[in-house]
C-alpha cells in the first residue's frame, strides 16, 4: 500500500484534513452526497510521517475514507469525482490535543468562568478546537457528568452522550473524548472545578473508580498535590491525596481494566505514583532534579508504554517562582 495513503489515512481528521488560513473552505465547497467521491487538488500536502511534503498534492475521500493520496497527476480519481481546488493552501494531520479542561474560558470576555459551566460552552469550545485544526481533544478530569452519564442528566429520556453526539458527521466541532471527574483530595483537584471526587479514604477511591468504569472512560485521573499549600483550616490533617488512597484506585482501575493518569509535579509524589503502578502522568517535575529512579522504572516496567518524563523550561520557571516565594 502506497505509504503516503496509509499515514495520512491515520492522521486526517473526518474529512481528511485542515486547511490552514481558510477553515471555511471546505464547508462552501463540500458535495451534498456525502458517498460521492472529492478530490481536492493542488494543495501543499505536510503528510506527517517525516517525508517531504508533497508540494502540489491530490487526495480523494469518499464518505469517511480517504481513499487515494498522492502528488496530483499520479494517483487515480474517480469519474464522478468532485473537485476543490486548494491551491495556494497548505494542508496537513489533524492535531490531537491530550490535554484540556473545557468548559471554563469565556472566550470573548477573555476570563474564567468557574460557576458558568455549560454544555454551551463546552459545544462552543470544541467549534473552537476544530478550527484551529483539532481533530479531538482529551478532557482530563474536570467534566461534569450530565455530559457522559444519563443518570446526572436532568431529563433521562433524552439524554444523549456528548462522545457518541461528536462522531456524528453533523457535528461541526472536534471529538469529544473525556475521562470524566477526576479523583483528588479535597481542595487540591483543578481549581476552575469543583466536580472532582472528593477522596478521603481507599474505599472512596475505589468506589470512585467504579462509578468511572461504569461511564466507559479510559483513563483515570488522579490530582496528587498540594495546591500551592492548600489547608483545611477544621482538620490537622494534611491536604493531600494519600498513598493508600491513590494506590487503591490504582488498583481497582487496573482490576477493572483502566489505565490511570496522575496530575503530580513533585518529585516524591512521582516516585510513589510510580511504585503504586500508575500508568501516565501530565506534568513536569518542579520541586528539585529529576534523579535516576524514575527513568529505572521506566526502563524496568510497562511504565515504558505510557510514563513520560517530560522536563521542560517553563516548570523549571514555575518552580523557582515557587521557591522565591517560599
Amino acid at each position: 500500500m502506497n505509504p503516503w495513503k496509509t499515514i495520512v489515512a491515520l492522521l486526517l481528521a473526518v474529512v481528511g484534513a485542515v486547511l490552514l488560513g481558510r477553515y471555511a473552505l471546505l464547508g462552501a465547497q463540500q458535495v451534498a452526497d456525502a458517498q460521492r467521491p472529492t478530490v481536492f487538488e493542488g494543495a501543499r500536502l505536510i503528510v506527517g510521517n517525516a517525508t517531504a511534503p508533497i508540494e502540489r498534492s491530490a487526495f480523494v475521500i469518499q464518505g469517511r475514507r480517504i481513499t487515494a493520496v498522492g502528488p496530483a497527476g499520479e494517483i487515480s480519481i474517480p469519474a464522478n469525482a468532485a473537485h476543490v481546488d486548494l491551491t495556494g493552501k497548505t494542508v496537513m494531520p489533524a492535531i490531537v490535543d491530550t490535554h484540556s479542561h473545557l468548559g471554563y474560558f469565556d472566550e470573548v470576555a477573555d476570563k474564567e468562568m468557574v460557576d458558568e459551566f455549560s454544555r454551551t460552552r463546552i459545544l462552543d469550545h470544541l467549534d473552537r478546537f476544530a478550527y484551529s485544526g483539532h481533530a479531538l481533544t482529551y478532557s482530563l478530569g474536570s467534566d461534569m457528568p450530565n455530559f457522559i452519564d444519563a443518570r446526572y442528566s436532568d431529563n433521562p429520556k433524552t439524554f444523549v452522550d456528548l462522545r457518541e453526539e461528536s462522531d456524528q458527521d453533523s457535528f461541526t466541532g472536534a471529538r469529544y473524548f473525556t475521562v470524566g471527574r477526576g479523583l483528588a483530595w479535597p481542595g487540591t483537584g483543578n481549581p476552575r472545578s469543583s466536580t472532582f471526587y472528593p477522596i478521603v479514604s481507599p474505599w472512596l477511591a475505589q468506589n470512585a473508580v467504579r462509578e468511572l468504569a461504569s461511564q466507559k472512560v479510559p483513563l483515570v485521573k488522579l490530582w496528587v498535590e498540594d495546591r500551592w499549600g492548600f489547608k483545611d483550616p477544621n482538620s490537622k490533617e494534611p491536604a493531600y491525596f494519600r498513598p493508600d488512597a491513590y494506590q487503591a484506585a490504582i488498583v481497582e482501575a487496573h482490576r477493572l481494566g483502566l489505565k490511570t493518569i496522575a496530575h503530580t509535579k513533585a518529585l516524591g509524589d512521582w516516585k510513589g505514583l510510580i511504585r503504586a503502578g500508575v500508568d501516565a502522568t501530565t506534568h513536569t517535575v518542579e520541586d528539585v532534579a529529576v534523579d535516576a529512579e524514575p527513568s529505572a522504572h521506566q526502563r524496568a516496567s510497562r511504565l515504558s508504554e505510557y510514563f513520560r518524563a517530560d522536563i521542560g523550561a517553563a516548570g523549571r520557571k514555575r518552580a523557582a517562582r515557587r521557591r522565591t516565594a517560599a
